[in-house]
Formats: C-alpha cells, structure tokens, sequence
C-alpha cells in the first residue's frame, strides 16, 4: 500500500486545534506552509498567537480581526546517556 502523509492537511489540523475559534481566520498558507515544512523534516512546532497590545480610545472594527499567528519549531531534546 504506497501512502503519502500530506503534511500541508496535518499541520492545518494541528494549528487549528490550537487557535480560538475566533481567531481561525488568522491561519493562512503561509502559516499552514511553515507547519508542514516543520513535519517534513520530521519536527514540531508550537502555535502562537501575538495580539497587539492594548491601545487607549484606540476603535478597532473588531478585536478578534487584529493578531498574527506563527510557528516556532520546537527543538528536540537532548538525549541523557545514563550509566548504571
């Protein structure tokens, strides 16, 4: 059976399970692309998401309309050598 991961569906998932409802339309290609790229190589990443600070008397249209969400690869352990 030849079967191929699609990394690009796989990372979609995992940062939309990560990402409030409110701010799904945040998740971009560029986002989903960095993900992927992560699990090819066969890493993990963390989600994040960044809102801008609060501003006084500052109108936004909606709050939920304004952040940015990105992935940062989480970097492996090291390995312990353990001696008895």
């Amino acid at each position: 059976m030849n079967t191929q991961t699609d990394f690009e569906a796989w990372a979609k998932l995992l940062i939309t399970r990560k990402v409030p409802e409110k701010f799904s339309h945040l998740i971009n290609a560029e986002v989903v692309y960095s993900g992927a790229d992560i699990l090819k190589h066969g890493g993990s990443f963390e989600v994040h998401l960044e809102q801008p600070s609060r501003i006084p008397n500052f109108k936004a249209p909606s709050e939920s309309a304004w952040g940015r969400i990105f992935v940062t690869p989480i970097a492996p352990r090291a390995v312990r050598a353990y001696t008895n």
